[in-house]
């Protein structure tokens, strides 16, 4: 009897609220919006001082060399033709044509180990090296970080990168001598900042508990990373007497870089607690390019 009495209340919102559907649904559907047309900006003519063509129909012909065809257009049948003739073939068409010919060891190559201590509780033994080419104390020279198991009992494998920072940067270690970087936008030397370090880590416990030792060095100790720094690098202390420009086919810095890389692998050869002719090396970026034409040509 309640629930008969209540009916008409129950009935009247459902047709009220029918009724206010009909009355506020839109006649039509609204737009569909349409995504903004932003006009590309055309890529630049010139990049870092070098023209760029972005048109496929402007590239000359050309022919890639075959890898596997020496110069006079016969075939690499076996390893030992390839390691031979084929290999230094391609080693000598870089060279000329991209990264540029490099010395080799200088005479006057010295290592001064500067500091040796433990590290990280006791597992590491750290060794802080300086490597020099010159007697003439104004040459660059190469400040080495090297971090060793101190429970190894033979030579060890080494993993070698070379960083964009200097050897505080690589990891958390107080007792790492500070050195100075390059700054990329006034060119002068300063001190890394936190921000500045955010490129040089490197997981240096994790791989001296895998066995092997590591070692960095700052790529600036060699070669500065900008065009007007080249009076300041290694590269201008080999430059014939009276000259001031580098000829169409010397070292650019990609292959002094290298070549730093090279004279680190001299100091190994040296050291009676790593095994040299196991070395893994390792760089971002730029420095990848330069750890390839490291082990290509050290």
């Amino acid at each position: 009897m309640v629930f008969k009495n209540l009916l008409p209340f129950l009935v009247l919102p459902a047709s009220v609220f029918m009724l206010h559907a009909q009355v506020t649904s839109p006649a039509t559907a609204p737009p569909t919006p349409q995504p903004s047309v932003m006009t590309p900006h055309a890529p630049p003519s010139v990049v870092a001082g070098i023209p760029v063509n972005y048109d496929q129909d402007k590239v000359g012909a050309y022919t890639l060399p075959d890898p596997l065809r020496l110069e006079n257009g016969k075939p690499v049948r076996n390893a030992k033709t390839w390691w031979t003739k084929r290999r230094p073939q391609i080693v000598k068409m870089f060279e000329t044509q991209q990264y540029g010919i490099a010395p080799g060891r200088p005479k006057d190559e010295s290592f001064k180990v500067v500091e040796k201590g433990s590290a990280f509780g006791g597992k590491a033994i750290r060794k802080q090296v300086v490597i020099s080419f010159s007697t003439d104390p104004t040459w660059p020279k190469i400040h080495l970080l090297v971090y060793l198991p101190a429970a190894a009992k033979k030579p060890v494998p080494m993993y070698f990168t070379i960083s964009f920072a200097p050897n505080q940067c690589v990891t958390n270690d107080p007792s790492i001598i500070p050195e100075e970087g390059w700054n990329p936008r006034t060119h002068a030397k300063m001190m890394p900042t936190k921000q500045y370090c955010f490129f040089g880590r490197v997981p240096v416990e994790r791989l001296l508990d895998a066995g092997f030792g590591v070692a960095s060095y700052y790529y600036g100790d060699v070669d500065p990373d900008f065009d007007t720094g080249f009076k300041d690098g290694i590269r201008a202390r080999y430059l014939p007497a009276g000259e001031t420009e580098r000829a169409p086919d010397a070292w650019g810095a990609i292959a002094a870089w290298a070549w730093g890389m090279s004279r680190v692998e001299d100091y190994f050869e040296t050291d009676p607690q790593i095994d040299a002719k196991r070395v893994a090396i390792q760089g971002v970026s730029r420095l990848g390019k330069t750890v390839m034409w490291a082990g290509a040509t050290v």
